[in-house]
């Protein structure tokens, strides 16, 4: 049997307007799914996970959990967008070492921001 907590439940369902046992319903499927198909990164993809996870610690324990909770995020959220070489240099890196947890959050928006701007202009031209 799958366990997870009521109040992540409870959050999932407030995040997407679900009722408890919807939300219930879909966390136990895609975690019954999920074990019985395991999506296993191939060596490249490994390298990638292993480059963006951050080494907040030495600890070898934390260094695994935040690889694999990279992988999951990864196996849930679309591929981040090609780098387009003419707009490379206005493009954020993400500071590994900031403390403004809200501006780590909003670099991927900036940056998707940054590609429709110019892929807009390329169009009106």
């Amino acid at each position: 049997m799958i366990q997870v907590s009521k109040e992540r439940i409870q959050q999932f369902a407030d995040e997407y307007g679900l009722s408890f046992n919807e939300a219930s319903d879909q966390y136990h499927a895609v975690a019954k799914y999920l074990a019985a198909n395991p999506i296993t990164p191939n060596r490249v993809q490994m390298q990638d996970v292993e480059a963006a996870a951050h080494h907040e610690s030495l600890h070898t324990t934390k260094w695994l959990s935040d690889i694999l909770m990279e992988w999951q995020r990864r196996m849930f959220f679309a591929p981040e967008p090609e780098m387009l070489e003419e707009i490379a240099d206005l493009m954020w890196d993400s500071p590994l070492y900031t403390e403004d947890q809200e501006f780590y959050k909003a670099i991927p928006q900036i940056n998707a921001n940054t590609v429709e701007a110019y892929r807009r202009g390329k169009v009106s031209r």
